[in-house]
């Protein structure tokens, strides 16, 4: 199903580099572009109804909320962000004018009013963007970490600011909030025993009411990498993509691929330490042609080969 795309509010921001970490402080009522996050399949909705979804995005880091309250209060209906800072309210009569309240729950964000149109059976995205409430006693800190060659975002990455620690969100954006003024050392590194990327430090002094954002590029830890193509595939694949997992346990990605043209190959520059592939393939109605968990383990400095047709991962030797 087409999900209708409504355009978040952009605002904009100045950053200095630091070594490989760029900070920004943003004044109040300014915010970075957010990117452009993908949403999760949405179900369509029953006839005479409708489903507003979509992220709820901290304005000034980029960091999408979990926990922010999306509410229609003619209905009476209250539904929160996930972990990923989606949310999805469904079976909303349409067609339809509502108004809806964006709000987070701890009131550290300026809550948002907006009016929406509804259409029957519409999947309507709507992507809302929060300024923080500064805290004059307080300050913040958020920002992204990202490959600094191919400028990918990077995920399960820790972040430590002396006694403050979190860790990175899936597209590559963290935030620490409610930080004393003082002068930190920021350490952003791999959460993996065997680093993916080098880690990086850099001194961040915060006064109170700042809100300051940091853009750290790691560099890849020295390694031949490795390569992966298709062969034997169907004639209607459309593109492909690969990710990898560190052991057969994991959830989160530790690289990915993105998507592909058939004939592409995918070159990793890193050494992938072992990691288990996933490859999928698709045609453009985005129907699964094929899809080939866990292959590997994928050794630094090898080619592969998928054969789509026998499902076999192959490994055609160094480079």
């Amino acid at each position: 199903m087409e999900i209708e795309k409504m355009q978040p509010v952009l605002m904009g921001g100045m950053a200095a580099m630091i070594g490989m970490v760029a900070v920004a402080s943003i004044s109040k009522g300014y915010a970075r572009p957010p990117v452009e996050y993908v949403m999760p399949d949405i179900e369509p909705p029953e006839p005479d109804t409708a489903v507003l979804c979509g992220f709820v995005i901290d304005a000034a880091s980029g960091v999408p909320l979990k926990d922010a309250l999306v509410q229609e209060p003619v209905f009476g209906r209250t539904v929160k962000t996930d972990e990923d800072g989606v949310y999805e309210m469904r079976d909303l009569p349409a067609p339809g004018q509502y108004e809806f309240f964006f709000s987070e729950e701890r009131g550290r964000y300026e809550a948002v009013t907006l009016q929406v149109s509804l259409e029957n059976m519409e999947v309507k995205r709507l992507d809302v963007v929060l300024n923080p409430v500064f805290d004059p006693d307080k300050a913040i800190l958020g920002g992204t970490v990202t490959d600094a060659v191919t400028g990918e975002p990077l995920r399960a990455y820790n972040v430590t600011l002396n006694g403050y620690e979190t860790s990175v969100h899936p597209y590559g954006h963290f935030q620490i909030a409610d930080i004393e003024p003082g002068t930190y050392t920021l350490r952003v590194e791999d959460y993996l025993s065997v680093p993916r990327h080098e880690s990086v430090e850099a001194e961040i002094t915060l006064e109170p009411g700042d809100h300051k954002v940091v853009d750290v590029r790691l560099r890849t830890v020295p390694g031949a990498g490795f390569s992966l193509k298709l062969t034997n595939y169907p004639a209607d694949l459309e593109m492909w993509k690969a990710d990898a997992t560190p052991d057969p346990w994991a959830y989160d990605p530790i690289m990915d691929s993105g998507w592909l043209a058939p004939d592409d190959t995918w070159v990793y520059p890193a050494d992938p330490q072992g990691a288990l592939i996933t490859i999928t393939g698709i045609h453009l109605v985005n129907k699964i042609l094929f899809y080939a968990e866990r292959r590997g383990p994928i050794l630094d400095g090898h080619k592969y080969e998928f054969d789509v047709g026998a499902r076999v991962l192959i490994d055609k030797g160094q480079f």
